[in-house]
Formats: C-alpha cells, sequence, structure tokens
C-alpha cells in the first residue's frame, strides 16, 4: 500500500504555526509528502530544507511552489482549493493508493502514527476516505474531540476524489472538503460534485492534535483573521449564497469566547507534556504568556505554569 500525503504552507513560520513539528510527525506513515508552498517569504522553506534536508535529498519531501495570485491579501478562497488539488493531484500522478491530507498545524501522536497503515489496511477497502477524530484546545493542556476529519482519501479506488464545492450542501463547506467531482472546472475555476459524507467513509479510531491556535498572539490572530475574513466574504460560497459572510469586528472576542466555552466544557486534560506528541514537547516547553493556548489571554486564573 501506497500512502502518500501533501501539505499546504505560506509563511508559517510568520503565522507562529508548528509546522516543522506537523511535518515530522507526518513522515513515519508516509512514503513521501509534497509540500505545496505559496510563495512563502518569512524563511519557511529555507527551514524546512535545513531540517529535513535528508528527506529531501532522498526525494520523501518534495516543495513545488504555487504562489497565490497577487489581490487583497495576497489569496483568495477559490485558490484554497486549488492549493489543495494540486498537491492531491501529483500524490496521483505518483502512484498513491491513499493521499493524506495533512496542514501546517495538525500533529499525530507517534503512537497514532505507527498504527495508521494497519488501520487503513483494515477499515479502508472500500471506503472513500478515512476519517480522524480531532483533537482541540482551550488552554494546551485541556482538549476534546470537536470533529472528525477526512484525512486520508483512497484516490485507488475513488480517483475522482477533490476538493471543491457541492452547490447543494448547506450544512457547511470552506472548499477544502473533499468531493466526488463531477465537472473539473465550473465559473468560479474550481471542480464541483458532491460532498463526501461520513457514510461514505470509514472513522479509523485515530486522533491528530489540533494546535491551530495554542502559539498565537493577539497580533496573529487579528492579521490572520482581517486577511481570511477578505477572502472568505469574496468567495463563491457567499458570492452564491450557500454559505453567510463572516463579522470584521470583534475578532478577539470571537476567539476567545469560543475558546473559553470549549474550555469549560471539555473533559480530557494533558497537563503533563509527556503526553502529548514527542515532536511538541520544546514548542510547549517554551510557551509564553502573550500567547492564546497558555491562558486565554488571561481569561483563565489557574497557575498553568507551573503545571509544565
Amino acid at each position: 500500500m501506497r500512502v502518500l500525503g501533501f501539505m499546504c504552507i505560506t509563511n508559517p513560520e510568520k503565522g507562529n504555526y508548528p509546522y516543522l513539528e506537523a511535518i515530522e510527525s507526518h513522515l513515519p506513515f508516509l512514503e513521501k509528502l509534497i509540500i505545496v508552498d505559496g510563495g512563502s517569504t518569512d524563511g519557511s522553506v529555507e527551514k524546512i530544507m535545513a531540517k529535513f534536508k535528508t528527506e529531501i535529498e532522498n526525494a520523501k519531501i518534495e516543495i513545488p511552489i504555487l504562489p497565490w495570485a497577487q489581490g487583497k491579501c495576497n489569496w483568495t478562497w477559490e485558490e484554497f482549493s486549488k492549493h489543495w488539488n494540486f498537491g492531491l493531484n501529483i500524490c496521483k500522478e505518483l502512484g498513491a493508493d491513499w493521499v493524506c491530507a495533512a496542514e501546517c498545524d495538525h500533529i499525530f501522536h507517534e503512537d497514532d502514527a505507527k498504527q495508521v497503515i494497519e488501520k487503513l489496511e483494515e477499515k479502508g477497502k472500500g471506503k472513500m476516505v478515512g476519517w480522524v477524530d480531532k483533537l482541540v484546545n482551550s488552554v494546551w493542556w485541556k482538549w476534546n474531540s470537536k470533529s472528525k476529519f477526512a484525512y486520508f482519501l483512497n484516490v485507488k479506488e475513488f480517483p475522482n476524489l477533490g476538493y471543491g464545492m457541492d452547490r447543494t450542501w448547506k450544512a457547511g463547506q470552506d472548499l477544502a472538503n473533499p468531493i466526488q467531482i463531477v465537472t473539473q472546472k465550473d465559473e468560479f475555476g474550481i471542480p464541483e460534485g458532491y460532498m463526501v459524507t461520513h457514510e461514505m467513509g470509514k472513522n479509523l479510531g485515530l486522533y491528530f492534535w489540533n494546535y491551530d491556535k495554542t502559539f498565537k498572539t493577539k497580533q496573529h490572530i487579528l492579521r490572520e483573521r482581517e486577511s481570511a475574513n477578505w477572502a472568505w466574504n469574496n468567495c463563491c460560497l457567499v458570492k452564491l449564497g450557500i454559505m453567510p459572510s463572516w463579522a470584521d469586528e470583534g475578532v478577539l472576542e470571537d476567539v476567545v469566547n469560543r475558546m473559553k466555552s470549549r474550555f469549560n466544557n471539555s473533559l480530557v486534560v494533558k497537563k503533563d507534556i509527556s503526553l502529548h506528541p514527542k515532536v511538541m514537547k520544546k514548542k510547549l516547553e517554551n510557551l509564553s504568556s502573550d500567547m492564546l493556548g497558555y491562558n486565554l489571554f488571561g481569561e483563565i486564573n489557574e497557575n498553568i505554569s507551573s503545571s509544565r
């Protein structure tokens, strides 16, 4: 079984994403990882090349470049789909049986990474996707399982899988949802088809850890949300009335309130760093008090520094 993966990045160093750790955590179960770079200027590609020099020399990692369009905020939501399909299609062309859709803030625990191939062989036959449970955090040590993510695509049995839009789907989509492609390009330049539902896949019984906002300062959040809001509110999903627009006001309050609600409702406590993926140890030890994952910008009054 050939399991290849792709990851899309653009200036992850500037956004303080754990991208190096994300790459490292996926390599144990991937034959090859395609890192699609959108034209990073923050030194992140150079850091990847230095840290994973051997893997690049052995062609286990490749870094093709696909620049974003030069508009406001330098990207559009439609191109989000374009970048994901670019990485996916390279994996298909290389003869992948399964393709892993990795992200630069998704970390596989080493115990789960050891089981990926076995789980795909055991549960994946005849299924379009392999679902993996998403662990999300409010502060670095308190987590819960939010949703399932279509982490593995069975492109050998279902070669028409890709990323794009389902005009009939009103329950939430962001053009990075897997679809069964019917039309390769519509008037917005992206594929269209039918959303892959839970019944079409199989839950693999694995988890990944989503450190998406753990290491963000207020400046990170405001800068990225401004860019994302513009891209979303000008995308085809909003123009067609399929999805609502996003508000520009109250960004920090919205983020903190959602994380605070998650803190109050979550049940999984991981105060010991050794319970986290090993690749995250150093980054968690260096978590600073100006980052959201420390104490929700002061909303949580517990002395968490003594528990690390």
